[in-house]
């Protein structure tokens, strides 16, 4: 049981660097509008306390340095915890994202490309607290 829990416990732990680092560093950066969402796996398919991904399209809203073209989908990670069994689960993270959120995207490589909510990727909601700090980025202002 104790192995099980220190699974679930390291599910939880990111390691953070400075927004700043990761887009000097990443050679796509933009920031994309969410168009769609739809569930990799059907919910018929999803048993209780699995996680899954939810993929994501979008449209790019602004481009700041490199090629938007190299992402092809934008992904989160969530936790399905069925309605009707007697037992709750409860996630680390569950990051959704609706159509019409705006997030940034930061990329290194061609393909999907992970969003977090919580600041476990450099890729995530465009709001308040990331927009002053890509502001004072002299890229943003290209």
């Amino acid at each position: 049981m104790s192995v099980a829990l220190l699974s679930a416990r390291a599910e939880a732990v990111c390691l953070l660097q400075p927004l700043e680092d990761d887009i000097s560093s990443a050679s796509t950066v933009f920031v994309a509008t969410i168009t769609s969402a739809k569930l990799e796996v059907p919910v018929p398919e999803l048993k209780s306390g699995e996680r899954f991904n939810v993929l994501y399209d979008f449209i790019v809203a602004r481009r700041i340095k490199g090629d938007p073209a190299m992402v092809s989908q934008l992904s989160s990670r969530a936790g399905y915890d069925d309605p009707n069994d007697e037992v709750t689960h409860d996630f680390a993270e569950t990051s959704r994202f609706l159509p019409g959120d705006n997030v940034l995207v930061v990329a290194d490589a061609p393909g999907i490309v992970s969003l977090s909510e919580i600041g476990c990727t450099p890729s995530r909601p465009w709001d308040d607290e990331t927009q002053r700090l890509v502001r004072r980025l002299t890229l943003f202002n290209k």
